[in-house]
């Protein structure tokens, strides 16, 4: 498919668009997670029960990426970005008007469902406004910007919960939200997939975001109902059975939400996978260094944030490095990547004093930032650019869905601890078991992950 000659001020203002949305989420992810403390003292809730803010979030988030997507793809990518931003930006402000906990998670989840159409097309209408050449460019200065907010969420959520109140994390939103609209109206330009029939794929959605929620929802109640129980095991068969059955409609059906061809794409997988299993540390160490820091050690929010500020530095530098990286094989970068990761969360777990744990603290997040960061960059230059909106849908409903399934994980593994004398001991081991698997991780990819070449952009 042939792109139309691109327009440098269009180029730009699409730019600059994908960089806020990119910045507005994870600085909208990484303020509420600082702030589930105070949430759930004024909620009158746990915070493991308030965990659902966070793991639901995400989990919708992964769950209806691949669709936000492909919904570009087919109806066209610039009107279906705008109507995911205005449903995250309503649903911002509804959020900081929730009264309780079921309210404010229900619009948590509708916030998930406009971030799930941001995301991906925000990758996908910057693949289509630059020529090859230039992509790998200009993606990684979207990561960049992205890490930008992964270093501002932690210390404007502490400041703004210990200030204004947790509420304003919400409202912040809004002023944001209102200039990417208007920098959508003016410069992104219309594209779609044009070999694309004007349907989606509800068999596939509807079986995908099931199974996800249903094996999330499963791992997060196990410890309750016992984990060799029939409604466990039960729950476990018929979410992965749901997810399953997605990959087998997607082999028969018609008009596939998502092209099975697409995992024959080696260097693809490869980089997937591995920014997976980063994306999944990631977010352990986020939930449970947030609750680490405040229940265990006892720092107020606004504290709490400034010790963030480590792993958000980390990640901004390996954010900059990924983009940077087309000349290495991604076995290479994935495995130096997660082993960097799991060697930090390991060191945070055995030492705690601070001028220790806060080095190791940068060091996960820059082996976790630079996997999931690389994931970002290197899928988008190894498939077409008429697959932009489908294939990046794919790679971070992985990442995200993965995140979300982790931090349900790490929420099960704390259990009622969080509430007791052994909270910190608790947490310290939901992170060494998470460095742990990093680890192992870097050696699986390291040993089997050479099917993948170095990334060489796709032509058009």
């Amino acid at each position: 498919m042939l792109r139309p000659e691109p327009n440098r001020l269009n180029q730009r203002l699409t730019l600059l668009a994908a960089c806020l949305i990119q910045f507005l989420g994870v600085l909208d992810y990484y303020a509420v997670n600082l702030a589930i403390p105070r949430m759930a003292d004024d909620l009158h809730a746990s915070t493991t029960s308030l965990q659902w803010v966070i793991s639901g979030y995400q989990i919708v988030l992964g769950a209806f990426m691949i669709a936000g997507g492909r919904l570009g793809d087919i109806l066209g990518r610039r009107r279906v970005l705008l109507a995911g931003v205005v449903l995250f930006g309503a649903s911002s402000l509804a959020c900081g008007f929730a009264p309780s906990p079921a309210p404010l998670i229900l619009l948590r989840l509708l916030q998930g469902l406009g971030t799930a159409i941001m995301f991906p097309l925000a990758l996908a209408v910057v693949t289509n406004a630059y020529p090859a050449e230039q992509l790998r460019r200009a993606i990684g200065i979207v990561y960049m910007v992205s890490a930008t907010g992964t270093a501002a969420g932690p210390f404007i959520g502490g400041l703004f919960t210990e200030t204004l109140g947790w509420r304003w994390i919400f409202f912040m939103n809004i002023p944001i939200v209102l200039l990417i609209v208007g920098l959508i109206l003016r410069g992104v330009r219309e594209s779609r997939d044009e070999q694309a029939p004007p349907r989606i794929d509800l068999a596939g959605l509807l079986s995908i975001s099931a199974g996800l929620a249903i094996v999330s929802y499963a791992i997060d109640r196990g410890p309750d109902w016992g984990w060799q129980s029939p409604l466990s095991i039960g729950m476990l068969t018929l979410g992965v059975g749901l997810i399953g059955a997605f990959v087998f409609i997607e082999k028969y059906v018609r008009w596939p939400l998502v092209n099975l061809n697409l995992f024959r794409n080696r260097p693809y997988v490869v980089i997937t996978l591995g920014g997976a299993a980063a994306n999944m540390l990631y977010a352990t160490i986020i939930f449970t260094v947030g609750l680490y820091l405040q229940d265990a050690r006892q720092l107020g929010p606004l504290a709490a944030g400034v010790v963030f500020l480590a792993l958000s530095i980390g990640a901004a530098t390996s954010s900059q490095v990924a983009g940077r990286t087309g000349n290495l094989s991604p076995r290479c970068v994935l495995s130096a990547a997660l082993f960097c990761g799991g060697l930090g969360t390991l060191l945070m777990s055995y030492y705690t004093a601070w001028p220790a744990f806060i080095p190791a603290f940068a060091l996960a997040g820059f082996g976790a930032g630079l996997g999931w960061a690389y994931a970002g960059v290197g899928t988008q230059a190894v498939v077409a650019p008429e697959r932009a909106g489908e294939a990046g849908g794919v790679t971070l409903t992985m990442l995200i869905a993965g995140g979300g399934v982790a931090i349900a994980a790490a929420a099960a593994g704390i259990g009622d601890a969080a509430q007791s004398p052994n909270a910190g001991n608790a947490m310290l081991m939901v992170l060494r078991v998470g460095g742990i698997a990093n680890c192992m991780a870097a050696v699986l990819v390291l040993l089997f992950g050479k099917v993948a070449a170095p990334i060489k952009v796709q032509p058009d």
